[in-house]
């Protein structure tokens, strides 16, 4: 069993680990300009694509996948038009996972960030945590807009716990 772990949004990332937590690979969200109005989207075509060759990464291993989702909604100072932005971005999200039949979990951002002692700790100490668990692809994590790298890797790592098949 692999696990995706997916942090949604616009700065986010998607990670696969094996169910020793070796990392398999990290992919940051894909963007583009929206066609109307201003700002990014998610890139549901290159993100489609992405998903493919994720997908075949778990085939050729023989494995199966599951995904831990950051359970994310709008801020109370967000406009409503930045909420529906982030919305889409998870709808987006959902509907890639589900088109390759993949089962998916919810953790809540206090839930996963407790199990890794990063409550109210900044991103920064998602990027520093990630690159001493995974030491020989640190350089995955090293920019500081890595951060959304670093957090789907975690998260991933809280799913196979949270899963219960990563367990000894």
């Amino acid at each position: 069993m692999m696990m995706l772990g997916v942090d949604p949004g616009l700065s986010g990332a998607i990670a696969l680990l094996t169910q020793d937590r070796q990392l398999v690979g990290v992919w940051d969200m894909p963007k583009h300009a929206k066609a109307k109005g201003k700002g990014n989207e998610i890139n549901a075509y290159i993100l489609a694509d992405l998903m493919v060759d994720i997908m075949q990464v778990v085939k050729d291993r023989g494995e199966k996948v599951e995904a831990t989702i950051e359970q994310v909604g709008p801020m109370p100072r967000d406009s409503r038009p930045a909420a529906m932005k982030f919305g889409d971005s998870v709808g987006v999200m959902r509907g890639a996972l589900g088109c390759h039949y993949v089962p998916m979990r919810w953790a809540a951002p206090g839930v996963w960030k407790r199990y890794h002692s990063l409550l109210k700790q900044p991103k920064e100490a998602s990027r520093m945590l990630a690159m001493s668990k995974w030491t020989s692809q640190r350089d995955l994590f090293v920019r500081v807009k890595d951060d959304g790298r670093a957090e789907a890797a975690l998260i991933a790592d809280f799913g196979i716990n949270f899963a219960g098949w990563g367990q000894e």
